[in-house]
């Protein structure tokens, strides 16, 4: 009875221990990212960063043109409260393009994912 007793307690501790850990570990909430381009106005990329409430606003958004090599970043923006954000660019050359949210934590515990968009090609 008392390696019962004593192996139900071990039991109980390591439960303890591990529910524990999982509160501190935190939320990792995955990201999502939009974007399109429009020629109108002279040219913006525009579209909207998805995840929960607090890891859509302020959140840097990077456009890249895909090229040989390392992909140069054509400019960068800032999402709105609602996560939706826009980049004028004038004409950019033809070419594909996608944008870039990086992670970033968001206090208490939570961590926003990262995203890259679905490649938009401009002509």
């Amino acid at each position: 009875m008392k390696k019962c007793n004593a192996l139900l307690g071990l039991l109980a501790a390591f439960l303890t221990l591990g529910v524990g850990n999982v509160a501190t570990a935190g939320n990792n909430y995955p990201t999502s990212l939009s974007m399109n381009y429009s020629s109108a106005s002279g040219g913006r990329f525009a579209g909207k960063v998805r995840s929960r409430n607090v890891c859509v606003s302020k959140r840097r958004v990077l456009v890249y043109r895909k090229s040989p090599g390392r992909d140069p970043s054509i400019g960068g923006t800032t999402s709105s409260g609602s996560g939706r954000w826009d980049l004028r660019t004038g004409k950019p050359r033809t070419g594909d393009y996608y944008a870039r949210t990086a992670p970033k934590p968001a206090g208490s515990g939570v961590r926003c994912g990262g995203a890259r968009s679905a490649t938009t090609h401009v002509s």
